[in-house]
């Protein structure tokens, strides 16, 4: 498999559970909070938090600042409509799951989470082609409104971006590296059950993990060797 899809792994960080899951918002931020509490320190700012799940899931001991244009934020803001509103290192980890690929401006609002952490940044991004099979059922293509469909009523959000793991581990490791960070954990949430993972190796070969995960998680750091 290519080199930039493989786990990396971190001291401090422990490797995906085999069959993790989460399936709500509130889910994943009590996931995050659990798996990456060794960074979770100081002042955290959650981009794109909607209801602030991360912070009840967090509790006390970090500073919490949340950002989004919907929901409950401490700062409400449009992500594509500038700069981050906060100076340059003001918070020790910026955490965005699952937010990137709802941005036309994808990469500028990556950039902006490296300018504004100090130490850490987590983020997550779904592989597109997961399940992808799904999406054109003859029933279901223009209905979901996830991607490119074009449904009924117009959606208040979609995915501006299709991708697969390899794309999401490029994009993640060189945007990384055009902002003098590097990549120090990363791993993928694949199928829960043993055996479909057996099966999709098999029948898949070296496209793998170009189709089995459903998500990249990675963890970038400020400065530090290539």
């Amino acid at each position: 498999m290519p080199d930039l899809i493989r786990a990396i792994r971190h001291p401090q960080i422990p490797p995906l559970p085999r069959g993790s899951h989460y399936d709500s918002r509130t889910a994943r931020s009590r996931f995050v909070a659990s798996h990456f509490r060794s960074i979770l320190t100081g002042r955290v700012l959650d981009v794109g938090c909607f209801e602030r799940d991360l912070q009840a899931a967090i509790g006390e001991g970090v500073e919490y600042v949340g950002v989004d244009l919907h929901g409950r934020p401490d700062v409400r803001f449009d992500l594509e409509s500038g700069p981050l509103p906060f100076e340059d290192g003001s918070f020790e980890v910026a955490v965005c799951t699952d937010v990137l690929e709802h941005l036309e401006k994808i990469h500028f609002v990556f950039d902006e989470l490296l300018r504004v952490s100090r130490r850490h940044v987590i983020v997550s991004l779904p592989n597109c082609w997961h399940g992808n099979w799904r999406w054109v059922l003859p029933w279901r293509a223009s209905r979901s409104g996830k991607y490119y469909g074009i449904p009924p009523d117009i959606p208040r959000d979609r995915h501006r971006w299709f991708f697969n793991t390899c794309e999401a581990a490029e994009f993640i490791h060189q945007r990384a590296g055009i902002n003098g960070a590097r990549v120090v954990w990363q791993d993928f949430i694949l199928p829960q059950s043993r055996l479909n993972r057996a099966l999709l190796r098999l029948a898949m070969g070296r496209s793998f993990l170009n189709w089995a995960p459903a998500v990249v998680w990675a963890v970038v750091e400020r400065g530090g060797p290539a």
